[in-house]
């Protein structure tokens, strides 16, 4: 099996005869063309990765600090294919920002990278962008870092495969595992809890993510998946539970008008496997809620 820098390092295609004649026709210095005619931004665009290199060799911008210019690498990204990865590999080469941000929304490539439809493709770009130091900490218009953009959407299935990798590319990176998203104050832990994806919450938990983390209204992680509690637990939905009992949560924490505790939520929706976990880690059975009633009580109502 190929490594990802092996497949994201493939050659470029070799250029069409009909790419040949269009570069041999340019009677005036390529650079100077591609300023008025923005030809290397059409190459990135259709996937042209050997007419790309050839431009970039020529002395054409690919848009570094010094010299701004977006468009090549985010039309790049944004054609979300193999071809289109070698595009970003040669502008890499020739130190393009791998930082710039799409004009109006301002949003990183970073952002416009994950925004994109599985595929893949979809984590060899994840890998190129992080290996050639895209800020992973930078907040697109909405105030998302990449980590929370993974996770963004009102989907409450585990993350794809896709986005599973990737974000495991984040957080070997370095990514910051406790940023709260505005409005809700949400981390990472908590939008992967909601999920119930076990696999993202063991990946968060094990690089440091805050198990006791509050979001705005006051609830940790722990907190979020006893809210979810219906009845018999889904295989997924035990092992969130069972990792975050393991990492410390704050098992008599409670939340919400009423109060209760994830016993005090287990016992209400008569999830008995989440009742006997919870005993187990040493869940206090005699806390009472905002109503006076402790476990017991709550059990028999």
């Amino acid at each position: 099996m190929k490594t990802t820098w092996e497949t994201a390092s493939a050659p470029t295609s070799v250029m069409s005869e009909t790419t040949k004649k269009k570069l041999s026709d340019i009677i005036v210095p390529y650079n100077s063309f591609d300023v008025t005619n923005n030809m290397l931004r059409d190459f990135c665009k259709e996937g042209k990765a050997s007419a790309v290199r050839f431009l970039l060799l020529k002395g054409c911008n690919p848009g570094t600090k010094k010299r701004p210019r977006s468009a090549p690498l985010l039309v790049a990204i944004q054609g979300a294919s193999e071809r289109h990865n070698k595009c970003v590999r040669e502008l890499i080469k020739y130190d393009v920002d791998v930082n710039v941000r799409k004009k109006g929304s301002r949003n990183p490539a970073l952002h416009l990278a994950i925004e994109n439809a599985g595929s893949d493709s979809y984590v060899k770009l994840i890998w190129l962008l992080v290996n050639a130091g895209a800020n992973l900490d930078s907040l697109d218009s909405n105030g998302d870092t990449a980590l929370t953009k993974l996770f963004s959407g009102e989907d409450s299935w585990p993350l794809e495969r896709h986005r599973l990798e990737a974000l495991a590319l984040l957080l070997q990176g370095g990514v910051q595992v406790n940023y709260q998203a505005p409005g809700t104050g949400n981390t990472p832990l908590h939008l992967a809890v909601r999920r119930k994806d076990k696999w993202a919450v063991a990946m968060l938990l094990y690089q440091g993510a805050d198990v006791n983390a509050k979001n705005y209204a006051g609830s940790t992680p722990l907190q979020v998946t006893a809210n979810q509690f219906r009845g018999d637990l889904s295989p997924d939905h035990a092992q969130v539970l069972d990792l975050l009992l393991q990492a410390d949560a704050s098992i008599d924490e409670p939340a919400g008008a009423l109060r209760r505790t994830a016993l005090h939520n287990a016992v209400a929706s008569n999830t008995a496997y989440a009742v006997r976990l919870l005993l187990q880690y040493g869940a206090d059975p005699k806390l009472v809620d905002n109503e006076g009633r402790d476990a017991m009580q709550l059990a028999i109502q």
